[in-house]
């Protein structure tokens, strides 16, 4: 444990609701860089925790309402209004930027959570989330970019061989009987394109708290996934491929030429003494499509 510097806890580490103007823009910048905190080979190592714990009694039956500031529930004046959206509660708490109810019984709670319309509600859920950590949509997100680069080395063995000689373990599981490496578990060789496929549909599944954070995490996790790509294809190691084109007298891929890469990327381009080089068309696993000048 002497390399490590600091301790990153996401929801702890970042300004949560109520936030100040100044709080939103570093929590702005933060989510914009949050793929490559979790996934960094060389920077980070991601400790997780799968195991939901049970529930307190002291929770039992207990709701949280995010208001908007200056909103309708904004102010402890707002408590009839609370009552005519969420129904009949008890024990009613205003803080700032938020409400804390509690319902006489947990399935009590949790259906007026389900069936909550309240105006000037950012979101409304209960105090204990017992939902599944795979059900969870940030824990969705955070596991998949852990895992990005692992899934991708199966497709460069020198680079693999190498990180793994010299970086300790990416993902290390700490619930169960105790820490294990967690890498072999997300290794499977299913092919990057349904690989992304399939991580894409999982979020869109899984459940957020927050109002519009769905669509952000799907766009954080395709930006994630991109630049991922092109870092691999950038270390210097070609990854297995069929190649349809032209060749020089060197026998090297010069011209016009078609690369079916292993990972499922194709390059449709320009090439030189067997590289891709000037104008071609780079058609990721994921579906985004790369068209440029390439050197």
């Amino acid at each position: 444990g002497e390399h490590v510097t600091a301790l990153f806890w996401d929801f702890s580490s970042l300004p949560q609701k109520p936030r100040t103007e100044a709080e939103d823009e570093l929590f702005s910048q933060s989510l914009k860089v949050m793929g490559d905190v979790y996934a960094s080979a060389f920077g980070t190592t991601v400790i997780r925790h799968r195991s939901v714990p049970s529930q307190p009694a002291e929770l039992d039956g207990e709701v949280v309402i995010l208001v908007e500031k200056g909103g309708g529930l904004d102010g402890a004046s707002a408590e009839a209004e609370l009552r005519s959206a969420l129904g009949a509660f008890e024990n009613p708490r205003y803080e700032e930027g938020r409400w804390r109810v509690r319902f006489p019984t947990h399935a009590a709670a949790a259906e007026a959570v389900e069936a909550a319309t309240a105006a000037g509600a950012i979101a409304v859920f209960l105090f204990y989330n017992g939902r599944p950590y795979l059900a969870r949509g940030w824990t969705t997100f955070e596991s998949a970019v852990s895992t990005e680069a692992l899934a991708r080395l199966a497709y460069f063995p020198g680079l693999g061989k190498l990180l793994e000689e010299r970086l300790p373990p990416k993902v290390i599981e700490i619930d169960g009987e105790g820490p294990r490496v967690a890498e072999a578990e997300d290794r499977a060789d299913e092919g990057m394109g349904p690989r992304n496929k399939r991580v894409i549909a999982a979020i869109k599944e899984a459940t957020f708290t927050g109002k519009g954070d769905k669509p952000v995490v799907v766009e954080l996790y395709r930006e994630y996934a991109v630049k991922v790509n092109i870092a691999m294809a950038r270390s210097g190691e070609v990854p297995k491929g069929e190649y349809e084109g032209e060749y020089n007298a060197a026998g090297e891929r010069e011209g016009r030429g078609v690369m079916r890469f292993a990972n499922g990327n194709v390059y449709d381009g320009e090439w030189k003494a067997g590289k891709a080089e000037g104008r071609g068309v780079f058609r990721l696993a994921g579906g985004d499509v790369l068209s440029s000048f390439f050197k």
